[in-house]
């Protein structure tokens, strides 16, 4: 693959400025993205995403139109020939066009949606980036709702790539599999028990929430101070029923909670 120096000056070559201080500054985003993303425990390339990034609208110096994904793809394969570079410029619109909007964008009939997490990345951090300026989602979905309508699926889509990479930034790989491991467990005493007796689980990392009739408002304790008697927790010389419970957490992450069943 080209080095950063290279894809710099393969692009200073084939844009003008506005593009090439646009790109620069995905680029430099996208690899602080890429960065905490990987100190999470994520499998992703950084050093992929920062010259993908630098290069992802080398299409601009044929058209700023829809094409120019594809116009940037047939450049990279033409002068590099670098597959995986050409499929970024490919997919970063937007969060993707499927088969059916490429048809009727007039494009060539296939998906050109993210594949990879790297192509996520570079895709979601060019939708925050109007020119060299980060912005928020929000201004991000009031462009596209302008421009294709509120119920546009890629607006959408574009939500959902964008809560996909928050969810990457917010949790490590870790604690993704833990969450994930209490999707089947539907009951309050399902949960407390897999706590228990799964192995692969420290008790300690454990908290629930619970409404305490004195009190009012919901009362945490750690599940270390619990006891599991029958359909009740034992906390100190109180005996609280399981339907008081409204949330069980991973540290500061909600596995099992009440809206859920």
């Amino acid at each position: 693959m080209v080095s950063r120096d290279e894809a710099l000056s393969l692009l200073r070559e084939n844009s003008e400025d506005s593009v090439f201080e646009h790109s620069l500054a995905v680029s430099v985003k996208a690899k602080s993205i890429a960065g905490k993303t990987r100190e999470n425990g994520y499998d992703v390339d950084v050093n992929f995403v920062e010259i993908a990034a630098i290069l992802h609208d080398i299409g601009r110096s044929k058209t700023h139109g829809i094409r120019h994904g594809i116009e940037g793809a047939e450049i990279i394969l033409k002068l590099l020939g670098d597959e995986k570079l050409a499929g970024v410029c490919e997919r970063h619109i937007g969060a993707g066009i499927t088969k059916s909007e490429a048809k009727a964008l007039g494009l060539p009939e296939k998906d050109y949606l993210p594949e990879t997490l790297e192509e996520k990345i570079i895709a979601h951090t060019d939708n925050l980036t109007f020119g060299t300026e980060t912005v928020s989602i929000d201004k991000v979905t009031e462009k596209f709702e302008k421009r294709l309508g509120r119920d546009h699926p890629s607006v959408k889509r574009i939500l959902e790539l964008n809560n996909f990479i928050e969810n990457l930034l917010s949790t490590t790989k870790q604690e993704a599999k833990t969450i994930e491991g209490f999707g089947k467990e539907v009951m309050e005493k399902d949960v407390l028990n897999k706590i228990k007796w799964d192995k692969q689980l420290n008790p300690k990392d454990f908290s629930i929430r619970y409404i305490d009739r004195t009190s009012g408002p919901l009362k945490q304790v750690k599940y270390t101070d619990i006891e599991i008697n029958g359909d009740f927790m034992k906390i100190d010389d109180s005996m609280i029923p399981m339907h008081r419970i409204r949330e069980i957490r991973y540290g500061d992450k909600v596995v099992w909670n009440k809206r859920r069943v």
